[in-house]
């Protein structure tokens, strides 16, 4: 997903649409002096030791937190197998996945004319700091592909289902196996949701924005659009993720992701809402 821009656009799990103003923000742009980085509204992070094609990647504080403890989840869950799988599934697995995404939008941005300052990972995903500039096709384009990478990576990881299984993908507790059908569905999952889901500030909901822009809407429409839309959208996620967790309890690790990112999204769009209130869109 793209972070949320302070120049023209929108926020990411995100990329750009045209909803925020000339605003300061978390996403906004590092100042001249080099005193703030566009990630420090999102808590203290670290930054690898490397760049990726020149990005600096950081890391959120409360990501290893997280590990550990879905970690732990699979131990309770599956014993010495499930714990193996957790560490690698929630670890190098989705991390890396969500990385991925990330340059797929920062390197798309690029080749736009886009200036991509930084990539936060975190506990709800992967955020790219990403300038603005005109242009609703390139906002498009950009936002198209974060979910565009989940592509070659599911076909990948199927062929690692295949090789694990020896070519016949029959159920198996065999550890290769179960990674691979993990990170198929945890990578289709990500294709749907982002670019799916219309909601504000996701891809799918980026893309409609500029779409809706393209189409000769003016960004007070477009913004009173998207949050009709993303209002229905979150309802709903929350409504899973309340149920599921009734019904699996603190198992279900998958709901409770969904009902904080839905509390995320609601913030995003409560915050897109104020700025239409106060007259900052135009």
């Amino acid at each position: 997903a793209e972070a949320p821009r302070g120049v023209r656009g929108v926020p990411t799990p995100a990329r750009p649409v045209v909803v925020f103003p000339d605003a300061p923000g978390p996403g906004a742009d590092p100042s001249p002096g080099g005193r703030a980085r566009p990630s420090d509204g999102y808590g203290r992070s670290y930054a690898l030791p490397w760049k990726v094609s020149g990005i600096t990647v950081r890391i959120h504080w409360s990501l290893p937190a997280l590990w550990l403890f879905l970690s732990l989840l699979g131990l309770v869950g599956g014993g010495a197998m499930g714990f193996a799988l957790a560490l690698v599934l929630f670890g190098p697995g989705l991390f890396g996945t969500v990385l991925v995404h990330e340059l797929g939008h920062s390197f798309m941005a690029r080749s736009r004319g886009r200036e991509v300052h930084e990539i936060l990972l975190w506990p709800l995903g992967g955020l790219a700091f990403i300038g603005s500039a005109p242009g609703h096709k390139d906002d498009i384009a950009i936002a198209a592909a974060g979910p565009a990478t989940h592509v070659p990576m599911t076909i990948f990881w199927v062929l690692i289902a295949l090789a694990a299984s020896e070519g016949t993908m029959a159920s198996s507790m065999n550890f290769g196996f179960v990674l691979g059908m993990q990170m198929v569905f945890l990578n289709v999952a990500l294709l749907v949701f982002n670019l799916f889901t219309p909601c504000f500030p996701l891809d799918g909901g980026r893309i409609l924005a500029s779409s809706l822009m393209l189409g000769g809407y003016d960004m007070l429409a477009t913004a009173t659009i998207m949050e009709r839309i993303s209002a229905f959208i979150i309802v709903g996620l929350v409504v899973y993720g309340v149920v599921a967790i009734a019904l699996n309890g603190l198992g279900g690790a998958y709901a409770v992701t969904t009902l904080l990112v839905a509390f995320w999204l609601g913030a995003q769009v409560h915050q897109m809402h104020r700025l239409k209130a106060s007259g900052m869109l135009h």
